[in-house]
């Protein structure tokens, strides 16, 4: 069986005829569907979140609180947002993935910048949008800065990123028309 989940991507309860409205299927197999289920409802409910403006505020927690559950919290939510496609587009469409830019960007803690990293890997891994507003925004310095002054594991994660943003040539696009 295969479930249909929508919702309205303006974040309001109604998803009556609204042309602009998200949907996320989940395929259930037979053994592991209750497993599915609560996965799909997850994901329902992060991408409601990011409807409601989270992604934001929860880069804004990553960059401010150095540690404790709060981090924490929002480290894992990140990560968690950053997996679903339509959260992903959501995220691009709304210009938010300069948040986590940000984070990269004005971080002196080498864990947040790691945890920027790899929240923005997994943002871009699979959407186009991203790493063009990546670019955009200005991270392909600061990683290139990274892999000369950074820790052996932050050089790692920007070689990662700047091997993920160079994928497609709508990406180099963007870059090559900051250069002019």
């Amino acid at each position: 069986d295969e479930q249909l989940s929508t919702w309205p991507a303006d974040g309001s309860n109604s998803s009556s005829n609204n042309s602009n409205a998200v949907t996320i299927s989940n395929a259930t197999h037979p053994s592991s569907s209750s497993e599915s289920n609560s996965s799909g409802q997850q994901g329902l409910l992060l991408l409601q979140y990011v409807q409601q403006g989270a992604f934001r505020k929860l880069c804004s927690v990553l960059q401010e609180v150095e540690e404790g559950s709060a981090h924490e919290l929002a480290f894992s939510m990140l990560l968690s947002v950053a997996l679903i496609p339509a959260a992903q587009q959501l995220i691009a469409d709304r210009g938010e993935v300069e948040g986590v830019v940000k984070v990269l960007m004005f971080t002196s803690s080498r864990s947040i910048r790691l945890e920027a990293l790899l929240v923005l890997a997994r943002l871009a891994a699979r959407n186009v949008a991203c790493q063009q507003d990546a670019v955009r925004e200005g991270v392909v310095p600061v990683l290139v800065d990274m892999m000369k002054q950074g820790s052996d594991e932050e050089r790692c994660h920007a070689a990662r990123l700047l091997a993920i943003l160079g994928q497609h040539a709508s990406t180099h696009q963007v870059g090559l028309s900051q250069c002019w």
